[in-house]
C-alpha cells in the first residue's frame, strides 16, 4: 500500500481558501476581524447555545471556562483519568488539583462512582462543597465526552447543582454530539448540560481551524467573563487599564475564516463519520478476539473516533503487534491514552476507586477514522501478525483444547508436582486481565493469593481479590509499566476497600522489603524505646560465573538501580544521584562472613512504610553492594540505550530495549547451578534505651550453594520465597489478623521471626 491512511485528516474545500484569501486582503488577520464573530454565531446557532466565545485552542477554552466559573487556586476539580492530558493540565493552570475518577464502558467519567464520591466524601458548607478529608473546596466537575461519546450527565449535573459545584464540560471531541438524556432534560448539545462547554478545532477534529477552541454557554455573565479574560482583562482599552491577570486567548481572524467554511460542511463531515462507523461495525461483527467499542444509547454521537477493544490474554502485546502490522500496511492507529492518575505530574493526586480505566488502556486503540476501508480480521490475520510464535486456531474451543494439551504434557510442571506431598493444580491466566483473574479465583476458591508476578500487575490482582473476597500478599510494591518509579501510595489507596470487604492485603512479604521491616518491628518492641537512625544493608557476596547477570527479573532489577535515589531524613525525602551517576553516595562496610564490600545508597520501598510506622525515626537509608564489573556493564548498557523502557521502532517493529536486553541475559533461576558465596542482609539501628544511646545490628546470612541444594534455586530467590510463605502462614493461622492494607512492621514480629529461624533463615543480633 503506497499511500498512508491517516488516523484523521482535515477536509479542506474551496470556501476555506476563499475566506482566508478575503481575510488576508482585508488586513484583519489577528484577533480582530469579522470572521471571529461570524464563526461564533455559526457555532452558537448549530449547538443552540445562547453565547459562544472563540479561543486560540481547546485547552485555553477549558482554562478560561474554569476561571469564569470561579475556580480558585487550591480548589479540587473532579475529572476522569481517561482523557487527553490537556484537560488535566488546564486544572493545574488554574492553580487547582485534580481528583481522578474511573471510566465507564464508553470511556467517559463513571457517573455512579462520581456521585458516590460527592455524596460520601464531600460536605456542603454554606455555599461551597468541600472534600471531607482535605478540607479543599470542590471547584468544579470537569467531565469529558471521550471520542465524541456523550458522558452520562443528567443525574450527575443535578447533584452538582444541589452541591453548588459548577460543571464545565470538555466537549473538545464532541461537536455534533447531542445528549438525549433519559427523558427529563430534553435534547441538548454536548457542552450545554452544565454551566459551560468547551470545543476544539484542532486538525484532527470533526471540523478544524488549524488550531482553535470555543466556549459555549447559556450564561450571559459567564460569557462576559470569558471574553474579558481572553482579551487580557481590559477594563479600559483606550488607556490600557487592567485590574487583574488576563490572557491572550482570543482566536485569530484567519483561524475563524477557516472555521466559518468548515461549519458550512459540518453535516457532510458527520455523515462520513457515520458511514465509516457502519462499515467497521459490519466488517467486525464476526471477528474473534476484538469488537468495536459501544456508543452510549442515551445520545446521538458524532462518532469522531472508532475505538477497537481487544479481548483475551495479553491484550497489550496483542494491541501493539496488531498496531505494528497495520502500520506496516500504511494504516495509522493510536492507543488509548495512558490513565492520567499514573502520569508523573499527577501520581500524588487523589484517585477515587480507579478499577476499569487501567484495564482499558492495554486493550483499546483507535482506528483510522476518515476514508479508511482497510480492516484487519483477527481470525484471518493472527498468523501473519504474530508469526510462528503463536499457533493459529479457528475457534475458541480449538484454543482451549490446545491449552489443555500443553498443560497435560508439560514435563517441567509434572516434575515439580512429583516432588510435592499434595496434588497441584495449575492454570494459565493473564494477570493484566481482572475479569480473567476473578474467574480463576472463583473457580479455585483460595483463602489467599500470593502474588509473585511482576509489580506492574499488583493492582489488577488486588482488584480481583477485592471482588472475590480473598486475602492478598505480594513481595514488591506496585510500579507503573512506563516509568521506573515505585511507591506505596497506589496500594495504600486500597485501605478502605479492603477494610470494608473484611480481608487483608499484606504488602512486601519478601526479605527486603519484608524481613527487614520485621527486624525493625522486633527492635522497636524489644531493643529500643525509640529508633532514630536506620540503615538497611543488602550484600550479595556470591559469584555465578557470568560476566553480567541479574539475581532477579532483569527488567525489574535494572529499573530499580537506575532511578534517582531517595532516603528519609527529618521528615522529608532527600534525593541523590543514581548509583551509576557521578555523585552517587557509597561507602565500604565490613559485613559478617562476607567481609569488606562497597555499598551504594539506593531507594527501596520499605523506607516509605518504615518512615511512617517506626516511632521517632529521624533518618532511614538503604544500601546495596555492587561490583565495579556490574556497574561498568550497566553504564555501558545505559549509554547505548539498552536500559530504556520506552518503545523504539526497529525494522517495522516496536521494541522496548530493556525487554530485549532481558531476553539476552541469563534467566535468574539458571544462576543457581554455579552460584557460590553468601548473602548478608540486615538492619543497623541506633536509638535510645532508657537513658542511653545504643546501636544494634540484626542480620541473616544465606548460602547460595545450600539454597540450591535444598530448593534448586539461588539464595536471592530463597530469601524472597521463604518470607512470602511465612507471611501466608501468619494470615492463614490467624497469628496476624486485620482488615485493610498492611505493611509487615505493623504486626507482632515474634511469631514471624520464630518461623524464619525454623525455615532456613536464622537471624542474629549484634551489639555495635
Amino acid at each position: 500500500m503506497s499511500e498512508c491512511i491517516p488516523l484523521s485528516v482535515p477536509c479542506i474545500g474551496a470556501n476555506e481558501w476563499r475566506y482566508v484569501e478575503d481575510c488576508l486582503k482585508s488586513g484583519w488577520v489577528s484577533s480582530a476581524g469579522g470572521y471571529v464573530g461570524m464563526f461564533e454565531e455559526a457555532v452558537r446557532r448549530y449547538t443552540g447555545a445562547k453565547h459562544a466565545v472563540a479561543c486560540v485552542n481547546g485547552t485555553s477554552a477549558l482554562h478560561t471556562a474554569l476561571l469564569a466559573c470561579g475556580v480558585r487556586p487550591g480548589d479540587e476539580i473532579i475529572v476522569p483519568t481517561i482523557t487527553f492530558i490537556a484537560a488535566v493540565n488546564a486544572i493545574r493552570y488554574a492553580g487547582a488539583e485534580p481528583v481522578f475518577m474511573d471510566c465507564d464502558e464508553y470511556f467517559n467519567i463513571d457517573a455512579e462512582k462520581t456521585a458516590e464520591f460527592i455524596l460520601t466524601h464531600t460536605r456542603l458548607f454554606g455555599r461551597a462543597t468541600r472534600n471531607s478529608s482535605t478540607g479543599r473546596r470542590i471547584g468544579a466537575l470537569l467531565p469529558v465526552h471521550v471520542f465524541g461519546n456523550a458522558a452520562d450527565l443528567e443525574e450527575l449535573a443535578s447533584l452538582c447543582r444541589q452541591r453548588r459545584i459548577p460543571v464545565v464540560e470538555d466537549a473538545t471531541e464532541a461537536l455534533g454530539t447531542w445528549y438525549t438524556g433519559r427523558g427529563t432534560a430534553g435534547k441538548r448539545h454536548a457542552g450545554l448540560i452544565g454551566q459551560a462547554g468547551c470545543l476544539s478545532f484542532n486538525g484532527n477534529k470533526i471540523i478544524t481551524t488549524g488550531g482553535g477552541g470555543m466556549i459555549i454557554t447559556d450564561s450571559p455573565a459567564l460569557a462576559h467573563r470569558a471574553r474579558y479574560l481572553t482579551t487580557q482583562a481590559k477594563d479600559d482599552a483606550t488607556y490600557y487599564v487592567h485590574n487583574e491577570v488576563g490572557y491572550n486567548y482570543r482566536m485569530s481572524n484567519l483561524n475563524a475564516a477557516v472555521g466559518v467554511a468548515q461549519m458550512e460542511r459540518l453535516g457532510a463531515h458527520l455523515e462520513k463519520k457515520r458511514a465509516n462507523y457502519r462499515l467497521y461495525r459490519k466488517q467486525l461483527a464476526d471477528a474473534e478476539g476484538m469488537r468495536l467499542a459501544p456508543v452510549p444509547p442515551y445520545a446521538e454521537n458524532n462518532l469522531w473516533m472508532y475505538a477497537l477493544r481487544l479481548e483475551g490474554r495479553s491484550p497489550r502485546r496483542m494491541r501493539d503487534r496488531i498496531m505494528g502490522r497495520l502500520r506496516s500496511r500504511g494504516v495509522e492507529t493510536r492507543p488509548l491514552w495512558y490513565p492520567n492518575h499514573l502520569q508523573k505530574p499527577y501520581r500524588r493526586c487523589l484517585a477515587y476507586r480507579i478499577e476499569r480505566a487501567e484495564s482499558m488502556n492495554p486493550r483499546c486503540y483507535e482506528l483510522a477514522a476518515d476514508g479508511c476501508f482497510f480492516l484487519t480480521d483477527y481470525r484471518a490475520e493472527v498468523g501473519e501478525v504474530f508469526g510462528d510464535a503463536v499457533p493459529t486456531f479457528e475457534t475458541p474451543q480449538e484454543l482451549e483444547q490446545l491449552i489443555r494439551y500443553y498443560l497435560a504434557h508439560d514435563q517441567e510442571r509434572q516434575a515439580i508436582a512429583a516432588k510435592l506431598p499434595r496434588p497441584v493444580r495449575t492454570a494459565q491466566v493473564d494477570a493484566d486481565n481482572v475479569p480473567q483473574l476473578v474467574r480463576l479465583l472463583k473457580k479455585f476458591k483460595p483463602d489467599l493469593v500470593i502474588n509473585m508476578a511482576l509489580p506492574y500487575q499488583d493492582l489488577h490482582i488486588m482488584d480481583a481479590c477485592l471482588e472475590t473476597g480473598v486475602h492478598y500478599i505480594d513481595t514488591a510494591n506496585y510500579e507503573p509499566l512506563d516509568e521506573a518509579h515505585f511507591e506505596y501510595s497506589w496500594q495504600w489507596a486500597y485501605q478502605d476497600r479492603f477494610r470494608e470487604k473484611g480481608i487483608m492485603a499484606l504488602l512486601g512479604s519478601g526479605f527486603d522489603p519484608g524481613v527487614t521491616n520485621v527486624f525493625a518491628a522486633y527492635a522497636q518492641k524489644h531493643l529500643f524505646d525509640e529508633i532514630h537512625y536506620l540503615d538497611i544493608l543488602d550484600c550479595n557476596a556470591g559469584t555465578h560465573g557470568h560476566v553480567f547477570a541479574t539475581n532477579f527479573n532483569p527488567e525489574i532489577n535494572i529499573r530499580e538501580v537506575t532511578q534517582v535515589v531517595r532516603h528519609w531524613r527529618q521528615g522529608e525525602w532527600i534525593e541523590t544521584p543514581a548509583i551509576i551517576e557521578e555523585g552517587s553516595v557509597h561507602f565500604t562496610f565490613d559485613y559478617p562472613v562476607a567481609g569488606r564490600k562497597e555499598s551504594y545508597l539506593l531507594y527501596h520501598e520499605e523506607l516509605e512504610s518504615l518512615a511512617r510506622n517506626i516511632k521517632g525515626l529521624k533518618k532511614a537509608r538503604f544500601w546495596m553492594t555492587f561490583s565495579e564489573n556490574y556497574l561498568t556493564h550497566l553504564k555501558v548498557l545505559r549509554n547505548v540505550g539498552m536500559t530504556r523502557i520506552d518503545e523504539v521502532e526497529y525494522e517495522g517493529h516496536r521494541v522496548v530495549p530493556i525487554k530485549f536486553l532481558k531476553a539476552l541475559l541469563p534467566e535468574p533461576a539458571s544462576l543457581g547451578t554455579k552460584y557460590t558465596g553468601k548473602t548478608v542482609i540486615g538492619n543497623i539501628m541506633t536509638g535510645v534505651k532508657g537513658a542511653g544511646t545504643i546501636t544494634r545490628y540484626i542480620y541473616n546470612v544465606c548460602d547460595h550453594e545450600e539454597a540450591f541444594g535444598e530448593t534448586g534455586t539461588q539464595a536471592i530467590a530463597y530469601t524472597t520465597g521463604v518470607p512470602a510463605m511465612i507471611g501466608a502462614k501468619m494470615i492463614l493461622t490467624g497469628r496476624w489478623k486485620g482488615a485493610g492494607v498492611f505493611n509487615m512492621e505493623e504486626f507482632d514480629p515474634n511469631p514471624f521471626l520464630e518461623e524464619l529461624a525454623k525455615r532456613g533463615l536464622p537471624w542474629h543480633v549484634q551489639e555495635r
